[in-house]
C-alpha cells in the first residue's frame, strides 16, 4: 500500500525533551522507496557517534538514496544495496559519510573504534568489482563473481589506511583487543577448486583453512597484516554472533550452530540434528582452545553484532540467549531449568566459564534475539530486547523473585500505519536484580553503546511511524519518508520522566481491587495518595473508585526522579452473585448442554469448567464434573458460582466397598457406614433386608439410595467380620519380689494388648504385680479385640547364687597403683555370669562408673557387686582385690669394658632370691665375655621382676692428629667420649691441650677412664738454630731440626738474599741435616732466608746466619 510521505514532529503533554533524551537523529531519503538498515554503532574516545549498515531496496535493483543530515548518497540503477558509515559528533552534527560499493550489492556487518580513534568496518559484496576505498573511485577486482567479505580501517577524518578482501567468506564481525589487534569471526569456505578463501592479504603468501566450510576467528596486527587464524566446525551453516577481547587479551565468541560443533579434536552436541544451539567459547590471545560452554537450543538469533557480549573489569561476561521449548544448561558448577513460559536468559559467567548469575524473561508468545546487552560505568546492566507480549515476566538473578513489566500503551491508533517498538529496556543490578524498566523503544535498535561521558547510544531503524523519547507525556512521532529510515538516539545514564503505566485503570468490584493489582507494580515502584505525599500505600491498601494515585518508579543506581505516575481507578460494579445448588436428573445427563439448566433464564452469563476456562453455553454436561457459572453486564463479572449436574441413575450412594466389623460387636446391617438419601439394602437376590440383618462374613451386601422420587443403582458391599482369638501366654507365672515387678514383666504373645482387673477395669502397664492376683489381658487384630486370657500371679524371694571372692595381685610396674578389669572377677563371684547384670560399688555405696577402668592401691580394696538377674532379682556380695609392690631394677641398659678385663654386675640388695641367666643366684655376678645378662629378683611379697644389661667391648677411638699452635698442643682423636691424657705415662689429665710447652720432643699417651689404652703419638715443638758453621771443625757443621723427621712431607726452603734457592728438601722420615753447601759447593757465608711448611699445616719463616772458612 502506498502511503503518505511526509515528515512532522508531534509534541504533547509537554514542551520539552524528558531529561535523559539528550537527541534523536533520523536518516532520510530523496527517494521514497529507499530502505536504510542501521544496525551498527560505536563510540570513540571524544564522544563522536559511528553508525553502518545498509541503504537500497532488497531484490530490487534501482536507484535508492540515503540523507545524513545535509550529506546524500544514491547507489547506481544496476545495485540492489550499498554500505555506509557515517560520523557523527557528540551533539549529532554529521561529520562524514563513507560508502563502500559493488556490482550488486554491499553491506556492512562489524563497525568498532580502535583505541586510536581508528574505524574498523567489515562487511559483504556481491559482484567483481569492488569499489573498496571509499575516498577514491578506483576498482579493486575480487577475481570472483561470488561473494566476499572485506575489513577497512579509516582514520578519524575517514581517511582510508588498509583494505583485505577474503573471497568466499561472510558475517565477519570484528573486535580490538587490548595491543589493538584486530580480532575478527565469520564464515570461510574451502570447496576444492572452486571456493576457498585466502585469510593472508598478501599476494605472495597463501593462507587456508581446511576443509570443509566453517567458522574462523583470526588475528590481524593493527596494520592488516595477517598474525594467525584458526578453524572451528558444525554441522551446515554454523555462525558467529558477537566477539570481544577480555582485559586479559582473551578472546568470547557468542554464536550457534546445528547437531555439533568441533573444536580442535573436542566434539559438542547441539542435542537435536534439528536444534539450533547457542554457545559461548573462550580462547587465548593466540588462538588456543579454552573453554566452551552450551547455552539454550531451539532458539532464535537475528544479525551479528558487537552488543550482544559485554565484559567487565575482573573478565566476568555479560550475554543472553532466547529459546521457545523447556529445557536444560548445565554449567561446571551449577544447572539451569528453563521453564516452559520463559523466552530469554541473560547471564552473567565467570572467567573459568562458571555460571555467576542467571536471569530469565518469560512472555507467551515467541520471543525473537535478544537486542543488545552492555555494561555501564557503575557496572550496572542495559538490556534491550523485543517481546510481542504487552506483559513479560522479569525473574530476578540475585533470588528468584518475579517482576511484572507491563508495556507502554501510547495510546495512538492510524489504521494505515505500523508501529514496531516492542522493544523493552532492563536495567539490572550486578548481581541480576532487575532495578528499572522502560518501554518504547524501536523493535529494530540493534546496536547500544554507552560513550565516555556514560550515556547511552541506541542506533537502529523503524517503519512507519516511532516515537523517539519514551516519554509517555513527552510525544515526538516522527514519520519515515522512505519505506525504512535510520535512527540514533542519545539518552543520559538515568530517566527522569514519566513511569510506564496507563493513566486510567479500570476493575470490578467483585475483585475488590488494592493498591498491587494497580501497575506498574514492580520492586522498584512505590504508590502514593498525592503527587507531593512521602507516606506510601500499602500493597493490600483497597482502591477506591474515581480516585487518582500516584506511581514512583525509583532505578536504585540513579538520583531521585520526583515524576509520578497519576493513575485515576475506575471500580465498576460486578453483577450479583447467582444463587445455584448441584441439579439431579434421573435419566441420563451427557446428551443435555449448559443452557438446558435454564440458569438466569440464560440471560448474560457464562460457564467455565474446573479450571477456570471459559466454556460455550452449548457444552454438553458431563455428569458429577465441577463447573462454575457468572452473570455479566456490559464492563464486569460476577464472582463465579460452582455447581454440579448428576444422573441419579448412575448416582449411587457413596460408600466404601469393603468393610470389616467384629464379632464381639454382633454388627448388623445398620452399622455399615454409607452415605446417601433413603438408603435401600438388597441381599444377593434382590431381597430388601431389614436394619437388623445380622451381618455374615464374606457376604455381599446391596445398597440404593432415592432422590426426588429416583431410586439409583445399587452398589455392592463385601462384608468381613473377623473373630479375633485370645493372646497366648502361661496362665501361672511367677516373679521375683525384689524386682518390683507391673503388669508390663508378663509374658504374653499377642498384637495390641490390653490389661484388666477382676472387675473389667482397664489396667496400665506400670500397674504392680500383686502376690496371688489374677489379671486378664486380650489383642486386638483388624481393629477386633478379644475374650480375655487370665493369668495368676505369684511373687518370690530372690535367691541368686553370687559368693564373696578375695585375690591377691602383684603390681605390673614399680608404680603406687594398677589399673584392673573389675568385671573379669564375675566368673569367680557367680557361674555363667553372662545371665547377669552386674554393679560395682566401693565401701562408701559410691557407683563404679568404668569398673573394666579401676585403679587399684598399694595394699587391699574392698568393693560391694550387686548381682542381678534380668527380672530385677539381685545379691550383694564382697570383692577383696590386695595389690603387692613389684621389684624395682635398675640395671643399665648398656655397659661395656675394656677387653682382657672383667665386669661386676650387681642386682641390688633387700631381695630374698636372685637367679642370672648363667644360672648364678648370687646379688652380683663377674662377667669378662660381651653378652646379653638378665636376672629375675623375688621380693618377699613373692612379687618378681626381671631387667637385663647389654655388655660388650669398649669401641676406642684412634688418635687422628696433634694440633700446634706456638706452645700449645690439642690431641684429635677420631671419636668422643670419657679420655685421659699424659705427657709421660705417669701424670693424667682430662683435657685434650697441652699448654706452655718448651722446644722439644713429646709422645702424648691416651687411655680410657677404665684404663683401657687407645695409643700413644710423638710430636715435636720445634727448636729451630739461627746460626751453623760448617767448617769442618766437627761443632756446629750442620743445621739440623730436631723432630721433622716425625712430620713425613714437611718441605725446607732456604733462600739467599736474592731470592734465590740455595737449599731443599721434603722430609721422609729421616732427620733433616743440612751442610751448607749447593750442588757439592759450601756456599758463601751470610744470613738466608728459611720457610719450612710443616705437613701439618705449621709455617716457619724466619733467618739462619751460615760461617764457614771464608
Amino acid at each position: 500500500m502506498k502511503k503518505n510521505l511526509f515528515l512532522f514532529t508531534v509534541f504533547c503533554c509537554g514542551l520539552t525533551f524528558a531529561q535523559n533524551l539528550l537527541w534523536e537523529f533520523q536518516t532520510t531519503s530523496p527517494i521514497i522507496e529507499s530502505e536504510h538498515f542501521i544496525t551498527l554503532s560505536d563510540t570513540d574516545s571524544q564522544g563522536n557517534i559511528y553508525v553502518a549498515g545498509r541503504y537500497g531496496r532488497s531484490f530490487f535493483p534501482s536507484i535508492n538514496g540515503i540523507t545524513f543530515g545535509s550529506i546524500t548518497k544514491t547507489t547506481s540503477p544496476t545495485e540492489m544495496l550499498r554500505a555506509v558509515v557515517a560520523k557523527l559528533d557528540k551533539n549529532k552534527n554529521v561529520i562524514w559519510v563513507k560508502e563502500i560499493s559493488s556490482d550488486y550489492a554491499s553491506t556492512v556487518t562489524s563497525v568498532v573504534v580502535d583505541k586510536q580513534d581508528n574505524v574498523i568496518v567489515a562487511g559483504y559484496t556481491d559482484g567483481q568489482n569492488l569499489k573498496l576505498n571509499p575516498n577514491s573511485n578506483a576498482i579493486f577486482n575480487t577475481g570472483t563473481l561470488s561473494g566476499s567479505s572485506y575489513i577497512i580501517k579509516l582514520d578519524t577524518s575517514g581517511n582510508y589506511v588498509f583494505g583485505n578482501i577474503y573471497n568466499f567468506a561472510g558475517n565477519i564481525t570484528c573486535t580490538i583487543d587490548q595491543n589493538n589487534n584486530i580480532i575478527s569471526t565469520g564464515n570461510y569456505a574451502n570447496y576444492v577448486p572452486l571456493f576457498v578463501t585466502d585469510f593472508n592479504p598478501d599476494p605472495t603468501i597463501t593462507y587456508n583453512l581446511p576443509a570443509p566450510d566453517g567458522i574462523f576467528i583470526m588475528k590481524n596486527n593493527p596494520n592488516g597484516s595477517f598474525v594467525w587464524a584458526r578453524p572451528l566446525h558444525a554441522h551446515n551453516t554454523p555462525g558467529i554472533n558477537s566477539v570481544k577481547v577480555d582485559k586479559s587479551n582473551n578472546i568470547i565468541i557468542l554464536g550457534n550452530f546445528e547437531a555439533y560443533l568441533k573444536i580442535d579434536n573436542n566434539t559438542f552436541s547441539a542435542g537435536n540434528i534439528s536444534s539450533n544451539r547457542h554457545f559461548i567459547a573462550k580462547f587465548n590471545n593466540d588462538g588456543n582452545f579454552i573453554w566452551y560452554q552450551n547455552l539454550t537450543s531451539f532458539s532464535m538469533f537475528l544479525n551479528s553484532s558487537n552488543s550482544k557480549i559485554d565484559i567487565d573489569n575482573n573478565d566476568n561476561i555479560y550475554t543472553a540467549s532466547t529459546y521457545y521449548e523447556p529445557q536444560t544448561i548445565s554449567f561446571p558448577n551449577a544447572t539451569i531449568n528453563a521453564p516452559d513460559d520463559g523466552k530469554t536468559i541473560i547471564y552473567k559467567i565467570s572467567s573459568t566459564g562458571n555460571l555467576v548469575w542467571n536471569s530469565l524473561v518469560k512472555e507467551e508468545n515467541s520471543a525473537y534475539d535478544f537486542l543488545s546487552i552492555k555494561l555501564n560505568p557503575d557496572n550496572t546492566i542495559n538490556f534491550f530486547g523485543r517481546y510481542s507480549d504487552n506483559t513479560i515476566t522479569v525473574v530476578n538473578g540475585n533470588n528468584n523473585t518475579e517482576e511484572v513489566v507491563h508495556k507502554l500503551d501510547l495510546g495512538l491508533n492510524y489504521s494505515y500505519l505500523s508501529r514496531n517498538a516492542d522493544a523493552y529496556y532492563l536495567k539490572f543490578r550486578n548481581d541480576g536484580k532487575l532495578i528499572f524498566n522502560k518501554s518504547d523503544f524501536s523493535s529494530f535498535t540493534y546496536s547500544q553503546n554507552i560513550d565516555y561521558e556514560g550515556n547511552i547510544i541506541l542506533a537502529g531503524y523503524y517503519d512507519d511511524y516511532q516515537d523517539f523519547d519514551p516519554d509517555q507525556d513527552v510525544k515526538i512521532i516522527k514519520y519515515t519518508n522512505s519505506n525504512i529510515n535510520g535512527l540514533i538516539q542519545k539518552f543520559g545514564k538515568c530517566y527522569n520522566g514519566t513511569p510506564d503505566g496507563d493513566k486510567t485503570q479500570t476493575f470490578c468490584s467483585s475483585i475488590n481491587p488494592t493498591i498491587q493489582d494497580l501497575y506498574p507494580n514492580t520492586s522498584y515502584t512505590t504508590w502514593y495518595d498525592s503527587p507531593i505525599s512521602l507516606n506510601s500505600l500499602a500493597p493490600n491498601t483497597p482502591l477506591q473508585n474515581n480516585v487518582t494515585y500516584y506511581a514512583s518508579v525509583q532505578d536504585e543506581s540513579c538520583p531521585y526522579n520526583p515524576k509520578r505516575l497519576a493513575v485515576k481507578v475506575v471500580i465498576n460494579t460486578a453483577p450479583a452473585t447467582l444463587t445455584v445448588t448441584d441439579f439431579y436428573f434421573c435419566t441420563n445427563v451427557n446428551q443435555m448442554t449448559l443452557n438446558q439448566l435454564n440458569i438466569n433464564n440464560n440471560q448474560n452469563i457464562h460457564f467455565y469448567n474446573a479450571a477456570g476456562n471459559l466454556i460455550s453455553n452449548y457444552s454438553n454436561i458431563i455428569a458429577g464434573a465441577q463447573y462454575y457459572v457468572a452473570q455479566y453486564n456490559g464492563q464486569c463479572e460476577s464472582i463465579k458460582a460452582p455447581f454440579k449436574v448428576f444422573s441419579i441413575q448412575g448416582l449411587t450412594p457413596t460408600v466404601n466397598t469393603q468393610q470389616i466389623f467384629c464379632k464381639t460387636n454382633n454388627p448388623t446391617i445398620s452399622n455399615i457406614q454409607v452415605t446417601g438419601q433413603n438408603i435401600k439394602w438388597y441381599n444377593a437376590a434382590g431381597n430388601i433386608l431389614a436394619s437388623t440383618t445380622a451381618l455374615v462374613n464374606g457376604e455381599t451386601y446391596y445398597a440404593s439410595q432415592t432422590i426426588n422420587g429416583c431410586e439409583s443403582g445399587k452398589i455392592a458391599v463385601q462384608v468381613t467380620v473377623n473373630e479375633t482369638p485370645k493372646p497366648t501366654a502361661n496362665a501361672a507365672q511367677d516373679f521375683c519380689s525384689s524386682a518390683g515387678p507391673t503388669l508390663a514383666n508378663l509374658v504374653v504373645t499377642g498384637t495390641a494388648l490390653q490389661f484388666y482387673d477382676a472387675a473389667g477395669n482397664i489396667l496400665p502397664l506400670t500397674t504392680p504385680l500383686v502376690h496371688g492376683t489374677t489379671y486378664f489381658v486380650t489383642q486386638t487384630l483388624n481393629n477386633c479385640e478379644s475374650e480375655k486370657l487370665s493369668i495368676a500371679v505369684t511373687l518370690s524371694n530372690n535367691n541368686v547364687p553370687a559368693n564373696e571372692y578375695s585375690a591377691t595381685l602383684c603390681n605390673s610396674t614399680a608404680g603406687n597403683s594398677m589399673v584392673v578389669d573389675l568385671t573379669s572377677y564375675q566368673g569367680n563371684i557367680i557361674a555363667n555370669p553372662s545371665n547377669y547384670l552386674f554393679t560395682f560399688t566401693d565401701t562408701s555405696g559410691n557407683v563404679i562408673s568404668n569398673p573394666t577402668s579401676y585403679i587399684l592401691s598399694m595394699g587391699l580394696n574392698a568393693f560391694f557387686v550387686k548381682v542381678s538377674t534380668p527380672d530385677g532379682c539381685f545379691k550383694i556380695v564382697r570383692l577383696s582385690l590386695t595389690l603387692n609392690p613389684k621389684p624395682e631394677l635398675n640395671l643399665p641398659e648398656k655397659i661395656d669394658f675394656c677387653k682382657g678385663k672383667s665386669i661386676i654386675l650387681d642386682a641390688g640388695t633387700g631381695y630374698t632370691s636372685y637367679l642370672w641367666n648363667t644360672g648364678v643366684t648370687t646379688q652380683t655376678i663377674t662377667v669378662s665375655t660381651p653378652g646379653n645378662y638378665s636376672v629375675t629378683v623375688t621380693n618377699n611379697f613373692g612379687c618378681q621382676d626381671t631387667d637385663n644389661t647389654l655388655v660388650s667391648y669398649t669401641i676406642l677411638p684412634e688418635i687422628v692428629s696433634v694440633n700446634i699452635t706456638n706452645n700449645t698442643a690439642t690431641i684429635i682423636l677420631s671419636g668422643t667420649g670419657n679420655f685421659e691424657y699424659s705427657l709421660d705415662n705417669s701424670v693424667w689429665q682430662n683435657s685434650n691441650i697441652f699448654t706452655n710447652l718448651i722446644m722439644g720432643e713429646y709422645i702424648v699417651y691416651v687411655r680410657t677412664k677404665e684404663g683401657c689404652i687407645i695409643g700413644q703419638k710423638p710430636f715435636s715443638i720445634f727448636n729451630i738454630p739461627n746460626t751453623f758453621t760448617p767448617n769442618g771443625d766437627g761443632f756446629n757443621d750442620k743445621w739440623r731440626i730436631v723432630g721433622l723427621e716425625n712430620y713425613s712431607g714437611t718441605e725446607v726452603s732456604v733462600y739467599d738474599r736474592k731470592g734465590l734457592p740455595v737449599f731443599k728438601e721434603i722430609i721422609a722420615k729421616n732427620p733433616l741435616m743440612w751442610d751448607g753447601k749447593l750442588n757439592g759447593n759450601q756456599i758463601s757465608t751470610g744470613t738466608y732466608w728459611y720457610v719450612i711448611k710443616v705437613s701439618d699445616g705449621r709455617i716457619y719463616t724466619g733467618w739462619v746466619l751460615i760461617k764457614n772458612r771464608d
